[in-house]
């Protein structure tokens, strides 16, 4: 019989404490691709990796469309594995 395989999901950090590593990701993103620095503070827990792309976009007056969205995307998990291991 194969071993069981689980699979988890943290939405609200219950499981897993990155110590900010996403948040800093993002933040890195916007600046890297944007040229903008997050001034006003972006909820989150319990959001979908969407819907926070879209809230950092809007918040910074950067159209919302499928281009940027991808743009922001790739930056946030191309630096997401240095954050981690930073923390």
């Amino acid at each position: 019989m194969p071993p069981l395989l689980y699979l988890l999901f943290d939405i609200d950090g219950t499981l897993i404490d990155a110590a900010g590593a996403g948040r800093m990701s993002l933040d890195l993103a916007l600046e890297q691709e944007f040229s903008q620095r997050r001034e006003q503070p972006i909820a989150l827990q319990g959001r979908t990796d969407l819907g926070i792309f879209t809230e950092y976009l809007e918040r910074h007056s950067i159209e919302v469309n499928a281009t940027n969205l991808q743009r922001f995307r790739q930056a946030y998990l191309d630096l997401l594995p240095q954050q981690m291991h930073l923390r």
